[in-house]
């Protein structure tokens, strides 16, 4: 899914690049409290969203950073049952961070 295209395309490469990382939040982001072997696994992966956002913005890097820990936390509260409330709070979050994100502002020509 391309969200943003336009003349910074720096900044909608790594939105986009980052907003797929955060949506491959598996299995091992589920257990990652609990197993090493996956614990280890999630560690590399937030490794490297880190070293991708960090090209960002500040505002952008920020409003990122929020999405992936709105998809951590709902991660975890769905972790042995749906949580309708976790589900809510997270598309809300994702629906607020990209459409600051997809908006050409001031936001986006600041990285």
């Amino acid at each position: 899914m391309e969200i943003l295209e336009g003349n910074d395309m720096t900044t909608a490469e790594i939105i986009n690049q980052a907003v797929k990382m955060i949506n491959e939040h598996d299995f091992f982001w589920f257990y990652a409290d609990y197993e090493a072997t996956a614990r280890e696994a999630a560690r590399g992966h937030m490794v490297a969203f880190v070293e991708l956002i960090h090209k960002a913005s500040t505002e952008v890097r920020k409003a990122l950073k929020g999405l992936w820990m709105a998809r951590y936390e709902w991660a975890k509260k769905n972790m042995f049952e749906i949580d309708r409330e976790a589900l809510r709070v997270y598309e809300a979050k994702e629906a607020a961070v990209l459409a600051a994100l997809t908006t050409p502002t001031d936001l986006l020509m600041a990285a």
